[in-house]
């Protein structure tokens, strides 16, 4: 863990902020120590369009939430499983036919719906929310 930072780094940073500033991003700032965070808020660095985050997994939900809201915004709705099916497969009938094969599951937060070993379900989808996965890795076999 980074603990400090000099001055050439924080120049970096700075250049890295200006950049992001212009292009219309948003920088996300992961772990930072209390001195790095003082360093970069002393610095302005630190504004209310940074993300910071304890950790990479609250990071990338982060992201992952301001994609869909950013997605959302411009369209005004989520679009429709169908209507997504038609575009992909650029044939109304064709999505008809695959969306009649869909089945909706809902589920709870932490429900696990695939593990490892189990056999293979042919498509999941989340339509809303974050999905995350894991593997648990075994050496027999």
């Amino acid at each position: 863990m980074v603990t400090g930072i000099d001055s050439s780094a924080m120049h970096s940073f700075t250049q890295i902020k200006r950049a992001a500033d212009e292009l219309g991003a948003r920088l996300v700032l992961v772990n930072l120590s209390p001195e790095l965070r003082e360093s970069f808020r002393n610095r302005k660095l630190i504004a209310d369009d940074v993300i910071l985050a304890d950790d990479l997994d609250r990071a990338l939900e982060s992201c992952e939430k301001e994609v869909i809201a950013t997605h959302l915004a411009e369209s005004g709705t989520a679009a429709s499983l169908r209507d997504w099916l038609t575009q992909a497969l650029g044939s109304a009938e064709y999505a008809e036919q695959l969306f009649q094969l869909c089945e909706r599951l809902e589920v709870g937060k932490d429900t696990i719906i695939a593990e490892q070993g189990d056999q293979p379900t042919p498509c999941i989808s989340s339509s809303r929310g974050v999905s995350a996965s894991s593997s648990r890795w075994t050496t027999d076999g």
